[in-house]
């Protein structure tokens, strides 16, 4: 929709009135571009002037203190330093903004069972059936794949031991690499590797060959541009059928240096190989136009949907333009995306429908709902709060769940670890999704009780339940809120359900639950929930000086054999560490648990050798392990662990769980590595 300026021109884009039109040209999606960047450099302006005046005002009032001083003597000290200022105090300066650097990950930092897809086992912690999710981990065949500190790995698996195949780069050959290798997709014979880079400021999608032998090979490349779709929780991509299905963020307003200073200029969505130039990605009737506020940050959240059946990789784009805060949600019907903005992003330049807006969102918390069906046309609905992450959603019997807390964040970094507030659960038809962008009505949002202790928070459907609370685990806090809340959507009634421990993951086990978490004096509990029409606590086990060795949802697997039996495994570290170590350092152990009548038995573990002194990997790119390094391992009625560089086989017997084989896959494949020489021991290797 065009706005007419004040000299009837038609030189503004407005976001639509509430309702889902596409741009239909790249000169509109340009000209809301121009109108975000114009808008920005107004702030920064008016930011600038503000400075400008706080010092006068500061320097006014040093010359007052200083003249006081001076004729008042001892007295005029005083009331100088009482104020609060001095001579020394320094003057308030206003950086110029720097792109995004790998370094902003680290500053950042102060349903289960296996699957089918295409006849092949899944080992991944999946949350839906039938859809496999990006791992640093995948199998096929007898050939396990690890994707470690940029590089690609291939492990066979033979009867009773492992044969290292292949190594190879994550990264194209003859290119820097870029910033992260992230996650990992096998489909048949292709291995595909997810990363970003700062530098080419894109996502960079690798596609290698696998052979019969499993040896590695790379195939090619695309980049596509977007900013970091990292999340501390979330994964970028799925594989549903034979299609690739990605998410990636496209700010509107990108910095680029221009006459030595950071400017922000608008961004165009587009792909490009290495070595081509860059190309429009957009089919402008399938890029949408905002249909409410955006904030200071407006992306171009974009859904890529790519055929991986023929030679080459052919992709299908859609986006929409709307605030920062997101989250996405995979189900075998489509793509949904949860896009809102928050109380504290007000939005001086998106004046879409404010009277509207004043009835039913006076504090701007509202959000729209997308879906992106596989087979049909985009729609959306207009709600209000933010989910946790993507466990917040489950598509069910033609309806749509998603829980809801008031003040959501989105899973974008670490949105998710500050999502919090009054607590609510959607449940509305899919069928409503439309172009007219309806509200959903209000009998389809059940309020429902808030946590006392806010972040934190996990949540997750299990059949008629939606179970949620708050843990303490990534600070090891002494302060942890002991109950889980299960919601009984069938019955519309709420348990508040005591426990020992506070709640750090909950994971479905069949039709129950299983809530993991620490009780603040650095100490595991398992505690299994019952759920038939209320739900209650069944089985419990705790393990003293121990905490969870990965928090990602996929460290954790358990493996049905019957009813109310199976297997899990989760990675453990010492009690004391806390959450955040598993960037740095890798996991003790994996342990592992059987269940049977929902009543827990340790197995054993499978326990990591220390490396040996001065080891030096020469890492390649992800240096830190985002996506962690450990994964209980169920395959072919076999029991594996990955920690770090090495893979562990155990064999039960009686009950107890004992070694039988293992690997060090680095080692063993060194020699087909371009590595430097050894380094006088004297001088040092560096870190690990």
């Amino acid at each position: 929709m065009l706005a007419q300026s004040a000299d009837g021109g038609a030189d503004v884009v407005l976001p639509s009135r509430v309702r889902l039109v596409a741009f239909g040209s790249e000169a509109e999606f340009r000209a809301l571009g121009t109108r975000i960047e114009e808008a920005a450099r107004e702030r920064q302006r008016a930011r600038e002037e503000r400075y400008r005046q706080q010092r006068e005002e500061l320097e006014r009032r040093r010359r007052e203190a200083q003249n006081g001083a001076q004729s008042m003597g001892d007295a005029g000290a005083r009331r100088q330093r009482l104020v609060g200022f001095s001579d020394n105090a320094p003057s308030e300066t206003v950086a110029a903004p720097s792109p995004a650097q790998p370094a902003a990950r680290a500053a950042a930092a102060s349903t289960t069972g296996s699957t089918a897809t295409n006849a092949q086992q899944s080992i991944t912690n999946n949350q839906e059936q039938g859809i496999d999710e990006g791992d640093i981990i995948k199998v096929r065949g007898d050939d396990l794949i690890i994707l470690r500190r940029g590089r690609l790995f291939s492990v066979r698996i033979e009867q009773n031991r492992f044969v290292a195949r292949s190594v190879i780069s994550a990264a194209p050959p003859g290119v820097r690499p870029a910033s992260w290798y992230d996650e990992m997709l096998v489909e048949g014979d292709t291995v595909l590797v997810l990363g970003y880079g700062y530098e080419r400021r894109a996502t960079e999608v690798n596609r290698f060959n696998l052979s019969p032998d499993g040896a590695l090979t790379y195939r090619d490349t695309i980049l596509l541009r977007s900013g970091d779709y990292y999340s501390s929780r979330n994964y970028a991509t799925r594989i549903v059928g034979r299609k690739l299905v990605m998410y990636a963020p496209v700010p509107l307003l990108g910095y680029e240096m221009r006459e030595g200073r950071y400017v922000q200029v608008p961004q165009m969505p587009g792909w490009r190989t290495l070595d081509g130039d860059w190309q429009t990605a957009a089919d402008w009737s399938q890029i949408y136009r905002p249909v409410r506020r955006m904030g200071y940050s407006p992306i171009l959240h974009t859904v890529h949907t790519c055929d991986l059946s023929g030679p080459s990789m052919r992709c299908a784009s859609k986006g929409v333009v709307g605030a920062y805060a997101r989250t996405f949600y995979v189900s075998r019907r489509g793509v949904y995306l949860w896009v809102n903005a928050t109380p504290r992003d007000p939005d001086p330049f998106a004046r879409t429908d404010e009277d509207l807006y004043r009835q039913l969102d006076p504090s701007n918390t509202g959000a729209v709902v997308y879906s992106f069906p596989f087979d049909g046309p985009v729609g959306a609905v207009m709600t209000t709060g933010g989910p946790v992450d993507q466990f917040s959603f489950r598509e069910r019997d033609g309806q749509l769940e998603v829980l809801v807390a008031a003040s959501g964040s989105g899973d974008g970094m670490w949105g998710a670890e500050v999502t919090n507030g009054d607590m609510g659960l959607y449940r509305f038809p899919v069928s409503m999704f439309s172009a007219d962008v309806p509200p959903v009505p209000a009998q389809y949002v059940r309020h429902l009780p808030r946590l006392e202790q806010q972040y934190m928070m996990q949540n997750r459907f299990v059949g008629d339940y939606v179970l949620y609370g708050s843990g303490s685990s990534w600070w090891r806090s002494n302060t942890v809120e002991r109950r889980v809340l299960a919601h009984n959507i069938a019955r519309d009634q709420t348990q508040s359900i005591a426990l020992e421990h506070g709640v750090d993951r909950i994971e479905p086990m069949d039709r129950d639950a299983v809530i993991v978490g620490g009780d603040g004096r650095n100490n595991l509990h398992f505690s299994a929930l019952a759920l038939d029409a209320t739900a209650r606590t069944a089985g419990h086990f705790s393990r003293a000086n121990a905490s969870q060795g990965e928090t990602r949802s996929h460290g954790f697997f358990y493996l049905p054999t019957g009813d109310r039996q199976g297997m899990l495994g989760l990675p453990v570290r010492s009690g004391e560490e806390r959450g955040y170590r598993q960037l740095w350092s890798g996991s003790a152990s994996v342990l592992f648990l059987s269940v049977n009548s929902l009543n827990f038995q340790q197995l054993g573990e499978l326990a990591a050798r220390a490396p040996r002194q001065g080891f030096n990997d020469h890492c390649v790119a992800s240096c830190v392990d985002w996506y962690g390094n450990a994964r209980p391992i169920f395959y072919r009625g076999r029991v594996f662990a990955l920690m770090g560089y090495e893979l562990v086989e155990g064999s039960v017997a009686n009950n107890a769980l004992r070694e039988r084989s293992r690997i060090d896959y680095f080692t063993a494949l060194a020699s087909q590595l371009s590595l430097p020489a050894p380094r006088d021991p004297r001088a040092g290797n560096g870190p690990n």
